[in-house]
């Protein structure tokens, strides 16, 4: 859900496990900076709740993580893990019903009143319908959460919060607010309804949630839902398809979504991705207009780092941001790379590289953008925050190109019709005078327009790290080297795997695995580094021509 921004926090999607069919509903929050860096923590805690979880016998886990409740009852841990329990019980061990009540009463219990006491029991209320579990307390936890969000309440929460609007955008924009998070509500009550088989009281209830927000993924999947059984196969496709591109489909309706595809294309799935392209590029224009470029003219070339994910709600404006600031800030001056992250749900185009990398950086949310090497003070959010992000990330690369670099980079790089990409590189200090900073060369192979309608909206996919390797040579010259066949062969296997095995989700399955780079739109991005401060020395973009017919 969406919630009122407080001084001295950051939207993030926190690194947490999240079972298959358990809502994201209340999950992406607003957390105090304090808190980020209170949860680096090593504490025995933080070993024994990860040993929980990482359990596979369902009841051994359930056992488990309330055996650490018991142990650690003041740990940050302690929410997740009732969590956990909740969602193991639902998803692995749904005949024990009196555990599920109690785990469901015991977690209301503990919310906070107010809008995350709402968001508690609209999103049990949704895990409980998507399994099939308990329907009868899903409606009653649904509705009492739509009748306690009305506006009055809205605005007095926020009168309390002393963040009432001080003008008329900031009063539009608490009503943005409003309208997406009461849809996002009714939406959990509408799932409960249609998993009852109250048709009509569905459709009325997608009605008044489609009012309040035409553009919610959940509202409009389940809308498609209901005209694909009403054998309405035009009105379900247009549902399904604002409900793509705004976010996500369950298996089950992207299963329906194509299948009315086909009833209203001759039974052919032709044109289908140009068609929501078409439509994605109408609906979702970039919300940053052309800017002039940045007035610093120094030899330094700033790397921007984001740590996104493709299922993270907040990581929207930060993909937005990187994008405008690739539109607007020349190569020379600003190189952006997109680092994808499992967080805070699976991201087929993360890789072993992309998570490596932010594990080394101890990053443990989504979005997190970092300056050459330094994290940067820039939040995220939806759509409607993508400008402000811009301006935040935008003032920080002009401090930073004002920073004389200590090292100049030269580089090379070719690729030729096998997919074999050829990299060589040339470091020297900035002057005569000067030595060579301690710094490893880092290699990325990156792509820029990558399709994958994520659960967060976003539809093509900038300056995406696909590899990355450390550069092999001397001091000064240096080499690395691709091959994009292997690297394909490399993530099918892998994100086979992690359906199979992961250390957060359990098992799970992705929509698409395929994600074949495209040779027309890769550049290899070099960047040195200083592998004890984490400072970007200089970075340099080289674009790849690509080879002859392709």
């Amino acid at each position: 859900m969406h919630v009122s921004t407080s001084a001295g926090s950051r939207r993030v999607c926190p690194a947490l496990r999240l079972l298959p069919g358990l809502s994201l509903l209340g999950l992406c929050l607003q957390l105090p900076a304090q808190d980020l860096q209170f949860k680096q923590s090593t504490h025995s805690d933080k070993q024994i709740f990860a040993a929980a979880r990482g359990t596979e016998d369902a009841s051994a886990k359930v056992a488990a993580l309330q055996s650490f409740v018991r142990a650690y009852p003041q740990s940050h841990l302690v929410e997740r893990a009732q969590w956990e329990v909740f969602s193991t019980l639902v998803k692995r061990l749904p005949q024990r019903l009196p555990a599920i009540q109690s785990q469901a009463r015991l977690l209301i219990s503990h919310a906070d009143a107010g809008l995350d006491s709402i968001e508690t029991r609209a999103e049990i209320a949704d895990s409980l319908a998507n399994a099939g579990v308990d329907l009868t307390d899903a409606e009653s936890w649904a509705s009492s959460a739509a009748a306690s969000l009305t506006e009055a309440r809205w605005q007095q929460w926020q009168r309390d919060q002393h963040q009432a609007p001080a003008d008329a955008a900031a009063q539009a924009e608490s009503g943005r607010q409003f309208h997406e998070s009461r849809a996002e509500v009714l939406a959990a009550l509408a799932n409960v309804q249609w998993h009852q088989g109250k048709v009509q009281a569905t459709a009325a209830t997608l009605r008044e949630a489609a009012a309040l927000d035409p553009d919610s993924d959940e509202v409009n999947a389940l809308s498609g839902e209901v005209a694909y059984a009403a054998h309405q196969p035009a009105v379900a496709l247009d549902a399904y398809e604002r409900a793509q591109l705004a976010g996500e489909l369950q298996p089950l309706q992207h299963e329906h979504f194509l299948a009315a595809y086909r009833d209203t294309h001759d039974g052919r799935l032709d044109g289908l991705e140009q068609a929501l392209d078409a439509r994605y590029a109408t609906s979702y224009p970039l919300p940053i207009p052309r800017q002039p470029a940045p007035s610093e003219k120094g030899n330094r070339t700033v790397l921007v780092e984001l740590y996104t994910g493709a299922g993270c709600p907040p990581c929207t404006a930060a993909d937005l941001a990187l994008e405008g600031v690739q539109n607007n800030a020349p190569r020379k001056q600003v190189v952006v790379l997109a680092f994808d992250q499992h967080i805070p749900r699976p991201d087929p185009l993360a890789t072993p590289q992309t998570v490596a990398r932010a594990k080394w950086y101890g990053i443990l949310g989504t979005p997190t953008f970092y300056v050459d090497g330094r994290q940067a003070d820039v939040d995220g959010g939806g759509r409607s925050h993508a400008l402000a992000t811009y301006q935040a990330l935008s003032r920080s690369i002009q401090q930073q190109l004002s920073t004389p670099a200590p090292l100049a980079l030269t580089a090379q790089a070719t690729q030729n019709a096998e997919g074999k990409v050829q990299v060589q590189i040339r470091q020297t200090a900035s002057s005569q005078d000067q030595l060579l900073p301690p710094a490893d060369l880092h290699v990325a192979l990156v792509e820029d327009h990558v399709r994958y309608s994520g659960q967060n909206g976003i539809r093509f996919h900038e300056a995406l790290v696909r590899a990355l390797s450390h550069a092999d040579g001397t001091a000064t010259a240096s080499r690395a080297s691709f091959d994009i066949p292997a690297l394909e062969r490399q993530q099918r296997t892998y994100l086979d795997a992690y359906e199979q095995h992961n250390d957060r989700y359990g098992p799970i399955q992705f929509l698409n695995k395929d994600i074949p780079l495209d040779p027309r739109h890769l550049a290899v991005v070099v960047f040195a580094q200083d592998p004890v401060t984490k400072m970007v020395a200089q970075a340099r973009y080289i674009p790849l021509t690509p080879p002859a017919g392709t």
